[in-house]
């Protein structure tokens, strides 16, 4: 027995039943069928199945059925629940605040504000308790869960970025990332960058440009490789004055057909990296900043269209472990939208989404991942290629 599998409610109306268990219990919903509807309450999934001899009237022992809610929310969802209709079955005689009431077929169900833990608290001074177990039970209650899926929205941060860094009154609110050290390089030889400050970590100092001769101030920098140290430097860019970001930089093509150079505008990334988990719920997608209103983005699409650049717009998929690419994950995550593979990303994306600044990006696919075997393409070595992948960035950073 390794847990509790999922949970059935037998319903007579599938559609009344799923606005009730989405719009009033806020579950998520995950799959709909004719006869059937799946969702998840928490990470247990609940399964609503249409059927033609649901019971007219209610067990009339204790047996049911408690979803947790939060201490902020219970008021306000048992009034939702009052105004609904739903009928009261019992009144709390435990510990914590709960709501027992019935679904539209007559299921008995709590909102329950607690947990096992505060339970046994509660019940530690009883004679008739006897509790198993105990230096299990005497671990955080944050541990039912993966810490990474316990998302913290709070601000400030302990170390909150403003209170540490200055904000520069020379830096440009427009910067664009650029993850070519080589082109960064070459640029800074032809006197075409000034230095405005420099970032520091372990791995030593990380310069912040002005890029010389642009219409409006545009800064560039290298945010370093992989997501914490990328979201890191966005972060410190961010606190020194940056608002509109553009990224490019190179992804593994997951796509035959990708030919080397291929530009790829994610549209959403897959959040396989364990950062971007610090600034947006594990159930919360990443995406440029509003998909639908990001100037970034429209930014990046004008750009290219403008210039009769081929490219296309698909999902990436953001990884920590480029050596736990496997054959299957790479199925999977073609079959989820995903035409590449990177580090960044997503959490470029949710960096954005939480400091509410603006960010897209643009990919060129290098090394293949969609064959029998990798093939790298000598993809690092397309200079040509980098050279005029920043300079589109910038030119699409200057149009936001």
């Amino acid at each position: 027995m390794r847990g509790l599998n999922h949970i059935t409610f037998a319903v007579s109306d599938l559609d009344k039943s799923c606005f009730f268990y989405e719009t009033l219990l806020g579950l998520r919903p995950v799959a709909k069928l004719k006869h059937c509807a799946y969702f998840l309450a928490g990470n247990i999934w609940l399964a609503l199945v249409l059927d033609a001899v649901v019971a007219k009237s209610s067990r009339n022992d204790y047996t049911h059925v408690a979803f947790d809610c939060g201490t902020e929310e219970f008021a306000g969802l048992k009034e939702k629940l009052l105004a609904f209709g739903c009928r009261q079955w019992s009144v709390n005689q435990s510990e914590g605040n709960s709501f027992y009431f019935t679904d539209p077929d007559g299921h008995k169900l709590e909102i329950h504000v607690g947990n096992l833990q505060s339970r046994l608290n509660a019940i530690r001074e009883n004679q008739d308790a006897t509790i198993y177990d105990s230096e299990l039970f005497q671990q955080p209650v944050a541990t039912k869960i993966p810490a990474i899926l316990e998302f913290d929205p709070d601000k400030p941060a302990f170390i909150e970025p403003a209170k540490v860094l200055k904000r520069l009154e020379n830096m440009p609110e427009n910067c664009v990332i650029c993850f070519f050290n080589d082109v960064i390089a070459s640029l800074e030889k032809q006197g075409r960058l000034e230095l405005i400050t420099q970032l520091k970590s372990e791995i030593g100092f990380n310069p912040v440009y002005l890029i010389k001769g642009l219409a409006k101030p545009v800064a560039l920098l290298h945010p370093g490789v992989g997501a914490p140290l990328a979201a890191g430097f966005i972060e410190e860019a961010i606190a020194l004055g940056a608002s509109r970001f553009v990224a490019c930089g190179g992804a593994g093509s997951l796509a035959a057909s990708h030919q080397v150079g291929k530009l790829i505008v994610p549209t959403f990334a897959i959040r396989d990296e364990g950062t971007s988990y610090h600034y947006l719920s594990h159930e919360e997608k990443a995406v440029p900043t509003n998909a639908a209103l990001n100037a970034a983005l429209n930014a990046v699409i004008a750009t290219l269209k403008a210039r009769g650049v081929d490219y296309e717009r698909a999902g990436t998929w953001t990884t920590d472990g480029i050596y736990r690419e496997t054959r299957k994950k790479i199925e999977d995550r073609k079959k989820m939208g995903c035409s590449c593979v990177e580090m960044e990303a997503a959490a470029l994306f949710a960096v954005a989404k939480f400091r509410n600044i603006e960010m897209a990006q643009i990919l060129y696919a290098g090394d293949d991942l969609s064959g029998e075997f990798w093939d790298s393409r000598n993809w690092h070595n397309r200079t040509d290629i980098r050279e005029s992948l920043l300079e589109l960035a910038i030119e699409a950073c200057l149009k936001i």
